[in-house]
């Protein structure tokens, strides 16, 4: 067939342990990689750029836009179910008490108590701002800080962010498509309903 390129190499068994020992340090390099290009204004010299999974791990990069904000992160999400990247925000916004979160939310997957969204709303009541969509409506997958924003297939799941192939667009403040991204978030916060955590 012709998409017979894309069908995956057999893998023996010691292949996949050795492959699962060598994911800290492909999400080591990756890290490395987008914070040297972020931070030398690569991203932003070269305008939005598209990446897949296969090549760039999406949690080191959203771990580096949480960690490198300043001001302000705003989430647009369908899911949120990974750890690590809920103690990388919770890292942050201790760590910064100027640090602002906001969050719309798909309304059936995060109104839980015990959801990640809304134990960041309980926590940091001051900084955390969290508005949901009524029923399941939401599938957005849009995350910024003041400097980045990714917009893509990348749910905040384990399989969404270190398990199945994803892509997603980095766009730097200046560029167009971070303007678009901005207003956008705007309009779907402006929408959504404001929980009360009274």
């Amino acid at each position: 067939s012709t998409w017979g390129h894309l069908s995956p190499a057999p893998v023996a068994i010691a292949d996949v342990h050795v492959l699962s020992l060598m994911r800290p340090i492909v999400f080591a390099i990756a890290l490395a990689t987008f914070s040297l290009a972020v931070v030398g204004g690569v991203a932003n010299a070269t305008g939005p750029q598209l990446f897949s999974t296969l090549d760039t791990p999406a949690l080191p990069v959203l771990q580096s836009m949480f960690t490198a904000a300043s001001t302000e992160i705003d989430l647009a999400i369908y899911k949120f179910e990974e750890e690590s990247l809920f103690n990388t925000l919770q890292s942050a916004l201790s760590s910064n008490a100027r640090l602002q979160l906001r969050i719309v939310a798909d309304g059936d997957e995060n109104s839980g108590k015990s959801s990640f969204v809304m134990v960041l709303a309980s926590k940091f009541k001051s900084q955390v701002t969290v508005k949901l969509w009524p029923g399941s409506k939401s599938h957005a997958k849009l995350y910024m800080n003041s400097e980045t924003a990714m917009l893509g297939s990348v749910n905040l799941t384990p399989g969404g962010l270190t398990d199945n192939i994803e892509t997603f667009i980095l766009a730097s403040r200046g560029d167009a498509l971070y303007a678009q991204a901005d207003a956008l978030f705007e309009e779907l916060f402006a929408k959504a309903t404001l929980v009360s955590l009274d």
